[in-house]
């Protein structure tokens, strides 16, 4: 979906600025770190539970934070000496909770450590993920999307992964003759999974793309293609009664699991298309064990 944004520069100085987004009640600050004057004027809208990132991107560094009151928590790391820019992302009606805060710091984290893009060694420990229900999840997963998109609208390239160029061939899964890209960097080689190499990956890879899934999506009415699918709630409602049928017919549940897997993926923040990439990772290992039988 097309997005506009607003961005607010409040003097001529053009660095610091707020960005915003039309229908959406959430709201990004850039804030470079000489621009006290910005700071103080805009002091009543920072005291609020928010996300924030202090980032060098010269040096290629950042931090992860979270905090209840980011007008505070910034004067608190003026202490530290190697970031050169500030991101703060807060809700404008205050309805991300403290709670919901560290969610999309650990969110955060996780995402950067995985693209490895930026250093993150100024945070000396991990976030960790505060106990949420599903639902909330669910309903978080758009709002770690916003930010994102507000990021990236911003110019800052942190959400890039660190890769080389990838060339791709046509090679054909083994299951119901799908055509798969085999994802390879300039020498050839598959490059590191996103999140998994296990030898499972490529079987629920093609289990997700065959017949069987393919019939009861057809059933229920949904796209015949599982990847058009992006809703978790609809995969869920798939993934039971695909579990169901399996149950009935006597079978393995290899095809609920392999929708599991690709609900994995995307509540990690992925797409299929990372989830392919493994796939493909495990059957280029496969190929090359077997040819040195």
């Amino acid at each position: 979906m097309k997005k506009v944004f607003q961005i607010l520069v409040p003097d001529d100085k053009l660095v610091s600025r707020i960005i915003s987004c039309e229908n959406l009640v959430t709201e990004l600050f850039v804030i470079d770190r000489a621009d006290k004057d910005f700071v103080s004027e805009w002091e009543k809208e920072l005291k609020k539970p928010a996300l924030y990132i202090l980032i060098n991107r010269d040096t290629k560094e950042l931090y992860v934070g979270e905090t209840d009151n980011s007008y505070k928590r910034l004067k608190n790391h003026e202490a530290k000496d190697f970031w050169t820019e500030a991101i703060v992302f807060h809700s404008t009606t205050s309805t991300l909770s403290t709670t919901e805060v560290k969610w999309l710091e650990a969110k955060t984290f996780e995402e950067l450590k995985m693209l490895d893009s930026y250093k993150l060694s100024h945070n000396k420990q991990t976030p960790k993920f505060p106990k949420l229900k599903k639902n909330q999840i669910y309903t978080l997963m758009p709002v770690f999307e916003e930010a994102k998109n507000y990021i990236c609208a911003a110019g800052f390239d942190i959400f890039l992964r660190n890769v080389k160029r990838y060339s791709y061939e046509e090679e054909t899964v083994e299951n119901d003759n799908v055509q798969s890209p085999i994802c390879k960097n300039d020498s050839g080689v598959t490059d590191r999974p996103y999140l998994s190499d296990q030898g499972k990956i490529l079987i629920y890879f093609c289990s997700v793309k065959g017949k069987f899934i393919r019939e009861t999506l057809k059933e229920l009415g949904m796209p015949e293609n599982i990847f058009d699918v992006t809703d978790l709630n609809e995969l869920e409602k798939l993934r039971k009664v695909v579990a169901k049928k399996e149950k009935d017919q006597g079978r393995h549940n290899t095809n609920a699991c392999s929708i599991s897997q690709l609900k994995h993926y995307l509540e990690k923040g992925l797409t299929c298309k990372e989830f392919e990439h493994d796939a493909m990772i495990v059957k280029n290992k496969k190929k090359k064990a077997d040819g040195k039988k």
